[in-house]
């Protein structure tokens, strides 16, 4: 693998059928776990955490945010 990340990571996750939003949260207690393991120090550990949450909301958003459930007449009603 390289060393760095490239793509587009929303085309890619679009591509999973019936991929449920809650696996998220789940990912990234996994991501925790595997950095507990592996990062040299407590500030690395926080560095990649800060940005695997940052990718997380862009992707849920991205992937399951309607915003038609945000418009103001619908919460009125």
């Amino acid at each position: 693998m390289a060393d760095r990340l490239w793509g587009k990571p929303v085309k890619a996750h679009l591509g999973i059928a019936d991929m449920p939003p809650e696996l998220f949260p789940k990912w990234l207690e996994l991501f925790a776990a595997t950095l507990d393991d592996i990062a040299p120090n407590q500030e690395a550990k926080a560095w990649f955490m800060t940005t695997a949450e940052r990718i997380t909301r862009s992707l849920m958003l991205s992937l399951f945010y309607n915003p038609a459930l945000d418009d103001p007449a619908r919460k009125r009603a």
